[in-house]
Order: structure tokens, then sequence, then C-alpha cells
């Protein structure tokens, strides 16, 4: 993580998609991946399980309490107090609202001692791990949002 004013830093991200929709919607040709704030979709790396990594950089501002956390970034959506990422399913050439699913991820429950963990530890990221086979608002897989190195995703830092 990079400090990059005294009340802000950037995190580094890693979002896994395990079980991806296929890319294929009524026998058209689909695009998945992190959708931005301009509705471009940006595909992630594939991975021998099948599974979809994005990875990417947010803000992290203090909030109006110790714990809270406001998110900011290309890739962040919704309000200050629930913000999230959408990992986004269309059919190449639609219209950009036009999606076929949208997963919504929620980055509510990264604690302020994870982002400082992670500012300590060099090259961690913060991990989330969902699964494709939702839409809507889904839960993180496992123990939601925790530290990780970026080199080494089986071993989690404790948050």
């Amino acid at each position: 993580m990079v400090k990059v004013s005294n009340d802000s830093r950037t995190v580094h991200f890693r979002l896994v998609c395990e079980l991806p929709p296929e890319e294929q919607v009524d026998f058209l040709i689909a695009e998945f991946g992190l959708q931005d704030k301009q509705e471009h979709v940006h595909p992630g790396e594939s991975q021998p399980d099948g599974s979809l990594v994005y990875r990417f950089d947010l803000e992290a501002v203090p909030g109006q309490s110790q714990e809270a956390i406001r998110w900011r970034g290309t890739y962040v959506h919704g309000r200050p107090a629930a913000p999230f990422l959408y990992l986004s399913l269309r059919c190449v050439g639609a219209e950009p609202s036009q999606w076929a699913k949208r997963i919504k991820v929620p980055l509510q429950g990264i604690t302020s001692r994870q982002v400082e963990t992670a500012n300590k530890m060099e090259g961690a990221v913060l991990e989330g791990r969902v699964s494709g086979k939702g839409s809507g608002t889904v839960a993180l897989l496992g123990d939601g949002w925790s530290v990780r190195s970026a080199t080494d995703r089986a071993a989690a830092v404790s948050s």
C-alpha cells in the first residue's frame, strides 16, 4: 500500500471470482469483468482452476468514526456508507446499461486495522473471493476480505 496524503491511502486489491459465468448469453458473445464508473468492463486474469482474478487499487479515506473508511476509485459504486464493486456480464456490442447479470461485491467489513496491516506489509493486498453463480449483492466466500501476500493467495494474515 502506498500513502497518498496524510489522510488517504492507496490500497491494492485482488478480487477472485470462482465459477465465473459463461461468456455467452442467448447464443451471443458476452463480456464479463470488473465494471468501472464509465460502465466499461475490464476482464480478469484466467487461472488454471477456471477462476478469474482482478487486480486494482482503491483509495481509502478515513470516515467520521475511527473504524469508518470511505472508498474512492474508478471501480467504486454506491453510496459512501455502502460502497461496492460490480462484476458485470453483458453482450458484446450492447448498450452500456444493458446488463445480462451484475454481481455486487460489498466493500463493507474492511476494517481500518486491515488497511493498516496491508500498509505495513511489503507487497500486501486485500483479497476477497466471490462465486460467479450468484447475482445481485453476494456474500464474500470464506472469511470475507483478508490481508494476503500479493504472491501467495493461500496464506491469510490475521486481521
